[in-house]
Order: structure tokens, then sequence, then C-alpha cells
């Protein structure tokens, strides 16, 4: 029985390392592919590559944002600019969302009204 603990207990800490090992290569991997890459408020990474900004949304998709070198500083212009305009999609998103469900239920609220008649 002894020697079973062992044995779990050895796999346990080469599982460990091995998964220390992986996650420290993924973020090794990720410094190498964008070294002046900026995380963003609302999730993804901006990056500098070549004289273009590119945006990589949260779900892995890159999207070409400007045809320049950005300042990527926070604080800067472009920063400013770029995080006001994500702050304004998500605020129209959000309305939206909240018309459509407001909409959703005042339907269901009339459809209601005509059964009870009936």
């Amino acid at each position: 029985m002894i020697l079973l603990y062992i044995v779990i207990g050895l796999f346990a800490i080469g599982a460990g390392a091995v998964l220390f090992d992986m996650a420290r290569f993924g973020r090794a991997k990720a410094k190498a592919e964008n070294p002046n890459a900026a995380h963003v408020d609302a999730g993804g990474i901006i990056y500098v590559q070549g004289t273009k900004t590119y945006y990589k949304l949260p779900k892995g998709e890159i999207r070409k944002i400007a045809d320049y070198a950005m300042d990527l500083r926070p604080g800067s212009v472009d920063m400013n600019t770029f995080t006001h305009l994500l702050d304004k999609a998500r605020a129209e998103h959000d309305a939206e969302v909240k018309a459509t469900k407001s909409e959703a239920l005042a339907n269901m609220a009339d459809i209601a009204k005509a059964v009870a008649h009936d």
C-alpha cells in the first residue's frame, strides 16, 4: 500500500513539473511573438508588427486597426483613443442587448394578455 502512495506521489510531482514547464513555455512564446504587446482592459492584446498595428481579440481573431505604428504606452493619445472606441462599442452593444430583452418581454406580455382573453 505504501508503494502505491509513493508511485501516486511521484506521478503527481511529475505531472506538476510538466504543467509548470508547459505554462512557462507558453508565456515565453507569447512574449517572443509580441514583445511590445499591450493588454487591453476589454480583453485581447494590441501590438505593432512592422509599420501596422493589430488587435488580437480574446477569442483569437486578429484585426488590423491602423496602418501606422501606434504608441502603445498607457496614457498616450493613441491608446486613449483606442480605449475610448472600445468603451463606446461596449456601451452600444449593452444598449442593444437591453433593448432586445425589453422588446422580448413586451412581446411576451402582449401574448400572455391575448391568451388570457381567449
